[in-house]
């Protein structure tokens, strides 16, 4: 029989000699301490933790979360989604207001600025951190991007990612992008290590793509591809989140969008500062159209849900066959509008290899059905039935998802809180106000805080309208 395991409260109290069977009491929660656990990567012993999910403490226990995850020194996060919900502040009296924090500006460390906003005060957040592996230095104390080892700047940007899902609420978003760094003439697989942490602290990858960047600078090594992207990871608490996928023009999960510098917005020239790491307005006005709401409730911050529509059956999408399936429409005398809705309606698989391996909706009437053949008695080809199938979508207004009263949709409501907890030279922040959106921008360098203001604060750059 094993022996019993010691009980710490709160606390770590290594005990050499029974170090094996400790057990660790975390707000009515028992973890099981695992030390000298080696990680693969960095060949450092570190201590972690695993949840108990047996009471009493002690004696036989079912691991769930594997050992060496991170953050190596803390049993599960209190801003993971698999935690108790509740405010975690500095303190209570010096919580921040929605109106202290919406179209601001902090100075300061970010998880500490971030204790003292309240749970669930954004529609999402966009940044994109420091890089690693002392890429760049930004001469200020307690910064990311300088530590020694991969482990410890994954710890420390998880740090802030959880304080960051803590203040977004239930529906809304975060996306990270990261690059990766070189060592040794290896990639040490940063992007990969995160979004298996994620995933351990319970969150939803919703997204894990390249931003493929379009004017990248050129990459001299002679041994490899050329490094010409960076990863977008997009997370989420629920399955429950909002996301406009038709808001954006290209909705594919690579993104294939311009540096800072093949930007067609121009930076304003602050002789003070040098910021050479900014990801582009394009990108971030990519992210924020598409998960940060337009309209929201002004009483309980609720996101209007877009709607949308086919307006017209004829207004395909582009393609290389739209310009022959508009002109065989055209040429054939049998083919109507209705014909051609009804064609979209049985959709892609009533053909060729879909009508063999697929079954459809089947709750077509009669009605379409009979238009379906007709079209198919006809002259008009029927590999091109499906291509109606592909008629745009356009938006046509908005609903509520919450039942708050005299709601004026599009009159009173506002545009969703985004968050940047590495605010830098402000882009998403100025992306944010092109797109009607509000911002919250937090920078541990006091320096971009003034580089950030002195953008804002040089209007909206008249090359807006070329972007669209």
């Amino acid at each position: 029989m094993a022996a019993p395991a010691e009980v710490i409260s709160n606390q770590y109290k290594p005990d050499s000699e029974n170090e094996n069977n400790q057990i660790l009491v975390h707000n009515q929660h028992a973890y099981a301490v695992h030390n000298d656990v080696v990680d693969p990567l960095d060949d450092d012993p570190v201590a972690s933790v695993s949840f108990v999910q047996e009471s009493p403490v002690v004696g036989e226990y079912t691991q769930s979360r594997p050992e060496g995850y991170y953050p190596y020194s803390s049993p599960p996060n209190p801003m993971s989604p698999n935690y108790p919900s509740g405010t975690y502040s500095v303190d209570a009296d010096a919580i921040l207001s929605i109106n202290d924090i919406k179209d601001e500006l902090f100075h300061g460390d970010a998880v500490e600025v971030l204790k003292g906003i309240p749970d669930e005060a954004f529609h999402g957040w966009v940044t994109s951190p420091p890089y690693p592996h002392s890429q760049r230095d930004y001469g200020v104390d307690g910064q990311i991007g300088i530590e020694s080892t991969p482990g410890e700047y994954l710890e420390n940007l998880l740090s802030v990612i959880l304080q960051a899902m803590r203040v977004t609420r239930p529906d809304g978003t975060g996306w990270v992008i990261v690059d990766d760094a070189i060592c040794n003439g290896e990639y040490i697989g940063v992007p990969d290590r995160l979004v298996a942490q994620l995933k351990d602290e319970g969150f939803k990858v919703i997204h894990n793509g390249p931003w493929v960047k379009t004017g990248r600078k050129p990459d001299p090594a002679p041994n490899r591809f050329a490094h010409t992207h960076e990863r977008v990871i997009g997370i989420a608490k629920s399955d429950n989140y909002m996301f406009d996928r038709r808001a954006v023009e290209d909705q594919s999960d690579v993104l294939s969008l311009p540096t800072s510098a093949e930007s067609k917005f121009n930076t304003p020239d602050v002789e003070e500062v040098s910021h050479d790491a900014m990801f582009s307005i394009e990108l971030a006005s990519h992210l924020i159209t598409a998960s940060i709401p337009k309209h929201t409730c002004p009483k309980c911050r609720s996101p209007l849900s877009p709607q949308y529509e086919v307006t017209d059956i004829l207004d395909l999408k582009e393609n290389r066959h739209k310009e022959r399936v508009l002109d065989a429409f055209h040429r054939t005398p049998e083919m109507t509008r209705k014909h051609a809705r009804a064609c979209r309606s049985v959709g892609l698989c009533d053909a060729g290899q879909g009508a063999r391996t697929q079954s459809g909706t089947g709750r077509n009437s009669n009605r379409v059905q009979q238009l379906v053949n007709e079209v198919r008695e006809s002259d008009f080809p029927s590999s091109y039935i499906r291509e109606f199938s592909y008629a745009k979508k356009h938006l046509t207004g908005y609903r509520q998802t919450c039942e708050c009263s005299d709601v004026d949709i599009g009159e009173n409501t506002i545009g969703g809180l985004v968050l940047d907890p590495f605010v830098g030279s402000g882009t998403t922040c100025s992306a944010a106000i092109r797109h009607g959106r509000h911002y919250t921008g937090i920078d541990l360098n006091e320096d971009y805080i003034d580089l950030t203001t002195k953008r804002l604060s040089s209007g909206v750059d008249s090359s807006l309208s070329e972007f669209f």
